[in-house]
């Protein structure tokens, strides 16, 4: 077996040569490699519906297994112990943020989908993803992009989901302080605490207020049955509007010379 690779050399007739032990590899020039992924990404834009469904299994997946987990911790599961090994199923991982930035990426792709679809509909001369179309992490804007319709609850979740594709779901603070998270001001004692919770409740209730929790109380606690239902519909309303949308993509291309990837 040949060794990794150890030493570039120069290149040569638009490729790279690098050199194992016994001989040399041609690797493609990445200059070359981008542009054909910009095409490829715009005239195959399901492939950001595909990383969009791949992050949301993966979110589900650790959602799912935390769930186990907790009734495990609660009365012991032997099939469950014997599939993992005891760091995974005896320790407690604050891993709800991470679960988040998965939510956000999956967002994030999902929208774009819809951005590059319109975009390509928009303009059947085009080539490659122009990146000012969606160099963006922001999910309120790409929403809006993607004519994706919010309700106050989603877009609440989704400033959340946000900040943990930012920092929050990598990192213990953000490097700004405009991305930091909106948390109450702290109280000098339980009574005044207690008081001040009184009150959001009644504003809250007299319909003055949405709801009586900030994101900085979500963000330190597990998705809860709210949060992961605006999610998982919003999520099934912006698949049906990107799949509608290819699949008419598609239509419209019937009888249509292919691509330079046999699209047509």
């Amino acid at each position: 077996m040949s060794r990794p690779i150890a030493v570039m050399k120069k290149p040569y007739n638009h490729c790279w040569l690098a050199y194992t032990e016994d001989h040399a590899v041609c690797l493609e020039d990445k200059d070359k490699s981008f542009a054909f992924e910009k095409s490829f990404c715009l005239l195959r834009s399901e492939v950001w519906l595909h990383e969009a469904r791949n992050l949301f299994y993966s979110a589900d997946v650790l959602c799912d297994f935390e769930r186990l987990k907790h009734a495990h911790l609660f009365q012991e599961n032997e099939g469950f112990t014997s599939l993992f090994p005891a760091d995974l199923t005896d320790r407690g991982f604050f891993n709800w943020r991470t679960q988040r930035m998965l939510w956000a990426y999956g967002f994030e792709n999902l929208f774009k989908c819809i951005v590059v679809t319109r975009y390509r509909q928009a303009n059947p001369g085009a080539t490659e993803v122009q990146f000012s179309e969606i160099k963006s992490h922001n999910l309120l804007w790409l929403a809006k992009k993607a004519g994706v319709q919010l309700e106050e609850p989603q877009e609440f979740y989704l400033g959340i989901l946000q900040k943990c594709a930012l920092w929050a779901g990598r990192y213990p603070l953000p490097v700004k302080t405009e991305h930091m998270y909106e948390q109450r001001e702290a109280l000098p004692s339980r009574e005044a605490l207690l008081a001040r919770s009184a009150e959001a409740i009644e504003r809250h209730l007299r319909g003055e207020i949405p709801r009586t929790f900030t994101e900085s109380d979500v963000l330190h606690s597990q998705m809860g049955a709210e949060e992961l239902q605006v999610c998982r519909d919003l999520r099934q309303e912006a698949i049906g509007q990107a799949e509608s949308m290819l699949k008419n993509h598609t239509a419209s291309q019937q009888g249509a010379q292919p691509d330079a990837f046999g699209a047509g």
